[in-house]
């Protein structure tokens, strides 16, 4: 399986277990997933909590466990809350 064959999505992080695994609720697919970190974000010590906003890999042969491959910034979350509280005819014209 290559890495093209992955699903990426995002979700919220509900619950954190011993053993480095989290319980992610995807926004797409109204799943709950059980979720280990990437390699590199273990190497870097990059924490996680319950509430993070985070990408998850997802396999297409077993949709019930996924890879977080990146936890988004709160500057991001801030953003996505000001968007939905605001509509989008206050947004500078491109």
């Amino acid at each position: 399986m290559s890495s093209d064959d992955k699903i990426a999505v995002e979700g919220e992080v509900i619950e954190i277990f011993p053993g480095g695994n989290y319980k992610v609720k995807l926004d797409d697919l109204d799943l709950e997933v059980i979720c280990k970190l990437k390699g590199k974000m273990k190497q870097r010590r990059i924490s996680i909590i319950p509430g993070d906003l985070v990408d998850v890999e997802l396999s297409p042969y077993d949709m019930t466990k996924g890879t977080i491959t990146y936890r988004q910034t709160k500057k991001k979350k801030q953003q996505e809350q000001l968007d939905q509280q605001y509509p989008s005819q206050f947004k500078a014209a491109a």
